[in-house]
């Protein structure tokens, strides 16, 4: 993800009235830096994407839609003190013991019930969801989760895709330089005081 090529496009990419949430807008003067798909694991390329998260010069912006609901979760990168990347195979061995079950189960109807016409058919109809189960353990992806930290406060987002990887830590790296640069000079937003 090349951060400075996309930081100059993405903001007429994102097309966030598209993504259904019309009241949604930027704070005066912010601009976005980096847009992660969360569902395919790569750049945001247009704004129709059911789940992302947006890198802003001064937030990081999760949104998502599903049918009618809509949800949009705000923290500032200033607050964000760490950042757990999670990631396990999706399935477990539940779905290998249910479909071994499923083939004993479907060799059982097979013998015991005395249908010569629905006990081949069912049996098979078993044999053919176990088979099922364990070609989708065999074939399911890596499911990753980033968890954001700011003291208490947490933002959780599931990643998926081949990219997935490799783009959470693009985001992360490119989120800590505006930690940084942030950090070095340019303002907050906050005024310091000194006590009384």
């Amino acid at each position: 993800m090349d951060n400075q090529s996309d930081s100059g496009r993405l903001g007429a990419l994102v097309d966030l009235e598209r993504l259904g949430i019309a009241e949604f807008s930027l704070i005066e003067g912010e601009q976005i830096d980096t847009a992660l798909d969360l569902r395919n694991g790569a750049a945001v390329d247009s704004g129709d994407s059911p789940e992302m998260i947006l890198l802003t010069d001064r937030r990081v912006i999760h949104l998502a839609k599903s049918g009618r609901r809509r949800k949009a979760v705000f923290m500032s990168i200033k607050d964000i003190d760490a950042i757990e990347i999670d990631s396990e195979r999706e399935g477990g061995y539940g779905a290998l013991v249910w479909g071994a079950l499923a083939v004993i189960v479907a060799v059982m109807l097979w013998r015991v019930w005395e249908q010569p016409f629905w006990s081949p058919i069912v049996a098979v109809a078993v044999a053919l969801m176990g088979a099922y189960l364990v070609f989708d353990r065999l074939t399911s992806s890596v499911a990753m989760q980033a968890t954001f930290r700011a003291g208490s406060s947490e933002m959780q987002c599931g990643l998926r895709g081949p990219q997935a990887s490799q783009d959470i830590y693009a985001l992360i790296n490119r989120l800590s330089q505006l930690q940084d640069e942030r950090g070095n000079g340019a303002p907050w937003g906050r005024t310091p005081f000194s006590p009384r």
